[in-house]
């Protein structure tokens, strides 16, 4: 009778597929084609042969010789983040020394591509779910003292993942971006039109990120950016349509504070197809204000979604999301002030109304008020207050809070928060 050893099959050393020989880093990752391209570079999926079946992006873009490459020094200083773009490896191309080649994380394209495959209108639920990722991230590229510069659609992608409903998204391309920039850079920053701040020509900051968070959710919502496009021709029918043709791709560049043109997206229009809630509305038009001084910061966004976003899909689920259209921004239908109502008020507004309905279902907003609306939450609740909110309240405390280290002037109405 055999032992199970010998009953066992010997597999052979033939039988076994052999190991590649790597020597060089072109060993290493085979090309299977062309994924992207763009102004920084060209980006190729590529087989990792040393890890079988395992699938990298790898991007081919100019360097300069004997210097670490900006694009690769800004991931190395941002470290590991859920959402941002894993990057692996750097080497120097091996016939080009003008060019380098970066290993990271495969993804199955940006969100343009998705959005153009996606069949219908974008539902809220993903429009919520990229306001809480894409503010995560921000919010750690800013407490790292970094600026994306190019924030929009092209420059996000996205991962699949079995047994979840919508991607993970991440920012990439920091070929542009810069740590601890100058405030006033003395010829502005410019990025991707439509995508650039009012503020681009004399101010360059954190806000500039954020004003492009804006316009992608409005891009989703309502598949337009909030820019004023010139119709050639129709605009003015008798002028030179050439002349309108530079205008329209040249001339922005120099008036940008003369293009936009933002749409709430909770109230019919033509963009509009679907109506969104006047809470999401709110918080994309907060990243879009005009004055970048009163635009939300990353910090603060990234406190709000990281309660706003699991609170209303729990209301959707329960059939509640007509509350998230009850309350008062001090807004009329064009989005003009008629009233100062901070974030804070807003979320109290909703608890007011959320809380008559269940105690459970509103207590997580007490997480993100100020703190005399904690205050006046906790006297609705009928219970005493032991402890106030944990984050300190306004644009500019928040960011000192977190490290940011580039200097600032205060203006009246920051300087007040910081006093408060």
């Amino acid at each position: 009778m055999s032992s199970p050893v010998s009953a066992k099959k010997q597999q052979s050393p033939l039988d076994q597929p052999p190991e590649p020989q790597i020597k060089t880093f072109l060993d290493r990752y085979k090309s299977i084609k062309l994924i992207g391209s763009g102004g920084s570079g060209d980006v190729f999926l590529c087989k990792d042969l040393l890890k079988r079946g395992t699938t990298v992006a790898v991007k081919v873009f100019r360097v300069c010789p004997d210097r670490v490459p900006h694009e690769v020094a800004i991931t190395k200083t941002l470290g590991a983040h859920e959402n941002l773009v894993k990057y692996f490896e750097y080497c120097n191309h091996p016939s080009n020394p003008r060019k380098g080649m970066l290993v990271m994380e495969r993804c199955q394209g940006d969100l343009e591509q998705w959005k153009n495959k996606y069949k219908g209108d974008v539902p809220e639920a993903f429009l919520w779910r990229v306001f809480k990722q894409m503010s995560a991230a921000l919010a750690h590229l800013h407490s790292c003292g970094i600026i994306h510069g190019d924030f929009k659609h092209q420059n996000v992608l996205y991962l699949e993942q079995p047994g979840k409903k919508w991607p993970t998204l991440k920012p990439a391309d920091f070929g542009t971006s810069v740590v601890n920039p100058d405030p006033e850079p003395p010829r502005g920053h410019y990025a991707t039109f439509g995508w650039t701040p009012p503020e681009a020509e004399e101010r360059f900051g954190p806000e500039f990120d954020i004003w492009g968070l804006g316009c992608l959710i409005h891009w989703l919502a309502l598949s337009c950016i909030p820019v004023r496009r010139i119709n050639v021709g129709v605009d003015n029918p008798d002028g030179d349509q050439q002349a309108q043709h530079w205008f329209y791709h040249e001339a922005h560049k120099f008036i940008p504070e003369h293009t936009y043109c933002l749409t709430r997206i909770d109230v019919k229009n033509d963009h509009a197809k679907v109506v969104r809630s006047k809470l999401l509305n709110h918080f994309m038009m907060r990243a879009l204000d005009m004055k970048y001084y009163h635009r939300i910061s990353s910090h603060e966004l990234n406190r709000f979604m990281e309660v706003i976003e699991p609170f209303v899909q729990d209301l959707r689920h329960r059939n509640l999301e007509g509350e998230l259209d009850r309350f008062n921004d001090g807004h009329d239908q064009d989005w003009k002030e008629l009233e100062n109502i901070s974030d804070s008020r807003v979320i109290l507004q909703i608890f007011e109304r959320i809380r008559k309905l269940s105690d459970d279902l509103a207590k997580p907003l007490l997480k993100i008020m100020d703190g005399k609306d904690f205050a006046i939450a906790h006297r609705i609740l009928g219970r005493p207050m032991l402890r106030g909110p944990q984050i300190v309240p306004g644009q500019v405390g928040e960011e000192m809070r977190r490290g940011w280290s580039i200097a600032r002037k205060p203006l009246p109405r920051q300087e007040q928060q910081l006093r408060t």
